[in-house]
């Protein structure tokens, strides 16, 4: 391909990405359903035996994929902890996919490496855990609390855990809420601890883990002759937003001597807000933590990070040099592989430098307090509305209600009903396409999430989907009244 056709190639698919942006509501929120048969038909079919014409290629792109997907961009899309995408970073990601350029060794990318070590530093001083974080960059949360708990269990552990494994020694015990994230039983499981490892503690009325049963677990462990290594500390609950009390469990860490972890995948950023970061005191005696950018700073995924204290947390757990690289393998600069368990894999840092050299710590600072602004101005009007319930208060931008019929107000004997109400208005909610605000369950209750992260949310755009919802509300509660009848 010749460089003529590199740039007409590339105009076409800049107009591509101006073409959705320019009125990223124009599409809707979710997909048309579509069928496997259906994707199959348009997306799948046998190996391709012969080229196909590059225009004919992004024709498919334009008009089969890109319909076929969630609209993340959407200035209503106020779920899961889905944000948009910021153009400039993911411009450069293309430039960095079509260069090969990414984090490998000192020797072959010292640029890219600067720019990872760069990043971890900058998200550590960001969120007050550390001005000198050592740091990993994953494909997100998932990864990256697996990677921390590798860690914990490395440096808790007396024998060469590495080398020899967990078998013939005491079982070992970790300790969070019961509103913690499920990838850590999926941690849990694949680090061959089994989910019962990680022990689950009950949460006071905020859905903040109770202090007082962990340590009373961690003494029921200990005296079964059991051996703890880890305690789990929350930013940000994905259900509510809660935040742990992180100056507790730092405190309890340290008396018993184990790892203190903080999963801050959403929530940690928000320590970028003055009006916040008391909520997160504690933070900066945490072992390791875990942030997504990915999520509250609206850059392209995959990008999730763990930061430590130390680098020689993560070489001691990962450092391993195969024969073929030593010549490239240095003594006195950075090679990742010391640090992770990758090899070859993407640039996950540099959109997140190029995020924070655009913006500023301070433009990612008002955008977090607009969205504290969104939650607790909509969580007020849940509390004044006849037919809206709060469950819980914004302690960030994530709180839960639910949809009340104002005649079934305070009546128990309909929890089944008001489950089964909720469900069923939120699948109406998305196929209309014209704004998302998704459900969970919490403390047996079927409700709605609200979720604050997306930098395109407007306020009218918020406004909209309330309207919306309840106006579907009334609808599926009179079927639904109706065929009970």
């Amino acid at each position: 391909m010749n460089s003529d056709e590199i740039r007409r190639l590339g105009y076409r698919i800049v107009d591509m990405i101006a073409d959705e942006l320019e009125d990223p509501g124009r599409r809707g929120v979710y997909p048309p359903p579509q069928s496997p048969a259906d994707m199959e038909r348009e997306l799948g079919g046998p190996l391709p035996e012969g080229p196909m014409d590059p225009d004919a290629i992004l024709d498919i792109i334009r008009d089969k994929l890109i319909p076929a997907t969630v609209n993340y961009n959407h200035p209503r899309m106020m779920s899961y902890v889905s944000s948009a995408s910021l153009t400039l970073p993911g411009l450069v990601e293309g430039l960095v996919a079509s260069l090969k350029i990414f984090p490998y060794s000192w020797a072959l990318t010292p640029g890219s490496t600067q720019i990872e070590v760069t990043v971890g530093r900058w998200l550590g001083a960001a969120v007050g855990f550390s001005d000198n974080a050592a740091s990993y960059m994953t494909t997100g949360g998932t990864g990256a609390n697996l990677m921390a708990l590798l860690a914990a269990r490395v440096a808790r552990t007396d024998w060469d855990v590495r080398r020899d494994g967990v078998t013939g020694h005491a079982p070992l015990t970790a300790y969070a809420s019961d509103q913690t994230h499920k990838c850590l039983d999926q941690s849990f499981a694949m680090m061959g601890l089994g989910t019962s490892a990680l022990r689950k503690i009950e949460t006071d009325a905020g859905f903040r883990v109770r202090v007082d049963l962990l340590e009373a677990a961690i003494a029921k462990d200990i005296a079964e002759g059991l051996q703890p290594f880890c305690i789990i500390g929350t930013a940000g609950t994905t259900n509510t937003g809660a935040v742990d009390d992180l100056e507790a469990l730092a405190d309890l860490a340290e008396r018993y001597d184990l790892w203190f972890h903080v999963d801050g995948a959403y929530g940690a950023l928000a320590a970028l807000s003055p009006r916040v970061r008391p909520l997160f005191a504690g933070m900066d005696r945490a072992d390791s933590l875990v942030v997504d950018p990915h999520k509250w700073l609206n850059v392209p995924y995959e990008a999730g990070c763990l930061l430590v204290k130390t680098w020689g947390a993560l070489s001691e757990t990962f450092s391993l040099v195969h024969e073929y690289m030593r010549n490239i393998d240095t003594d006195d600069a950075h090679d990742h592989w010391h640090h992770g368990w990758e090899l070859t894999r993407g640039d996950r840092a540099l959109k997140v430098w190029v995020a924070l050299k655009q913006y500023g710590a301070s433009g990612f600072r008002r955008m977090i307090d607009q969205h504290l602004d969104m939650s607790a101005r909509l969580a007020a009007m849940v509390e004044q509305a006849e037919d809206l319930e709060l469950l819980t208060r914004p302690s960030l931008s994530i709180f839960c209600f639910r949809y009340v019929p104002p005649d079934l107000h305070g009546d128990p004997s309909k929890g089944q009903y008001l489950d089964r109400l909720n469900e069923a208005i939120e699948t109406q909610i998305q196929r209309s396409g014209d704004g998302l605000i998704t459900g969970t369950d919490l403390a047996g209750k079927r409700c709605f999430r609200p979720c604050f992260v997306n930098y395109r949310l407007t306020q009218e755009g918020i406004d909209t989907v309330i309207a919306q919802l309840r106006e579907i509300a009334r609808g599926v509660d009179a079927r639904m009244r109706g065929s009970d009848a």
